[in-house]
């Protein structure tokens, strides 16, 4: 799996940092990443985070969505952080959704697309709804 950390300058300071996968890679290899970027000091405070995996050849199957879905809520990994998940429409974004949904149920603030901007979007429209 060759994965790539990006910031993305955005309107506002709105920090976003673009986590982009590609190719294959097992679930533990995702599950390192994410605990990885949880203690990169690229992720600062308060920064949202998009999970470009668009081009991750990688199917999530019910157990797998469980254990993402507490990486996305622990907030020693991404917990702290509004996390947009970047996937191919289908059933890649019936999954994503579903971590979103269990993750969301365990204190997380994650949603699932199909199209970038869209994500985006939401993490813009959090930075202008939170208080100053």
């Amino acid at each position: 799996m060759v994965t790539t950390v990006e910031r993305v300058p955005m309107e506002r300071e709105l920090q976003v940092v673009r986590v982009r996968c590609h190719g294959g890679g097992s679930l533990d290899e995702h599950v390192a990443l994410m605990r990885d970027l949880g203690e990169d000091p690229v992720l600062a405070p308060g920064a949202a985070v998009l999970l470009d995996l668009r081009d991750a050849m990688f199917v999530l199957n019910v157990g797998d969505a469980e254990r993402l879905a507490g990486l996305l809520a622990d907030d020693r990994v991404l917990g702290a952080h509004r996390v947009a998940l970047v996937v191919q429409s289908g059933a890649h974004y019936g999954m994503a959704r579903m971590v979103c949904t269990l993750a969301e149920l365990r204190g997380g603030d994650a949603s699932a697309f199909s199209d970038e901007r869209a994500a985006l979007s939401w993490l813009q429209a959090a930075r202008e709804a939170r208080p100053e």
